[in-house]
């Protein structure tokens, strides 16, 4: 959407600025997550490895990370720490409105 493409830009900007790039930088990478093997046995091998977050068998594993992203939220939005003159968030409004308040807060796996 409009807004994304705008904050990757100002996002880009900030961070040219806090590194002293003289160049700008290009959009990022779009990646697939997760690396993919040319070998097809290797790829079925590193697949039996990967799990979906969201399967009941993995409830707890989810109940624990849930709870620690909740808490490193709260504690990033009351403490004072991005008022901190060492902190500084590209695009604030977004990071704790977006990331903090709805993304660390919601469990992806019931968001409908």
């Amino acid at each position: 959407d409009k807004h994304q493409h705008e904050r990757g830009i100002q996002f880009r900007r900030d961070l040219q600025r806090i590194l002293q790039l003289q160049q700008p930088l290009g959009p990022p990478p779009r990646k697939k997550p997760g690396k993919t093997w040319d070998d097809p046995n290797l790829q079925n091998e590193r697949d039996k490895h990967k799990i979906d977050i969201c399967k009941h068998e993995f409830l707890p594993v989810r109940t624990e990370l849930m709870r620690i992203a909740r808490e490193a939220s709260e504690w990033i939005r009351y403490s004072g720490f991005l008022d901190s003159k060492d902190v500084f968030v590209s695009s604030r409004e977004y990071f704790e409105t977006e990331i903090l308040e709805k993304q660390w807060m919601n469990d992806p796996c019931l968001i409908p």
